[in-house]
């Protein structure tokens, strides 16, 4: 009798054990997707407004090299010089990269991964 209680015992505790297991993983994989998810949204969101600044930087560079041009001139002036503007733009950007990009990306991500949840606000809601 007490054999069969033991064992039948155990064999709870290990059925217990897997079905704690199956449900952390079943977490895990809902967070990771969770994740993935907010990354992902937020790189669209990054490219939609880079496509909507790019546009406006078209637009407002030729704007600029026409009245430039008018000042010199020279149209050919004009884009000479907003291209050079770009030039100079492009290379401090090529400088300054890690310093202007790279913490702000890593902070960024972080705040996704490493955020922790409030517990008691999750089981209230």
């Amino acid at each position: 009798m007490a054999k069969s209680f033991f064992s039948q015992s155990i064999t709870d505790l290990i059925n217990s054990i897997r079905r704690y297991f199956d449900i952390r993983f079943t977490q895990v994989k809902l967070e990771v997707m969770e994740k993935t998810a907010r990354i992902i949204s937020l790189i669209i969101a990054a490219v939609f407004l880079l496509t909507l600044f790019m546009l406006f930087l078209i637009f407002i560079s030729f704007a600029a090299a026409l009245w430039v041009g008018e000042l010199l001139q020279s149209q050919a002036l004009g884009y000479l010089c907003v291209a050079g503007f770009y030039l100079i733009v492009g290379l401090l950007t090529l400088i300054l990269r890690r310093r202007l990009f790279l913490g702000a990306v890593i902070s960024h991500l972080s705040e996704i991964f490493f955020e922790e949840k409030n517990i008691d606000s999750d089981e209230e809601n």
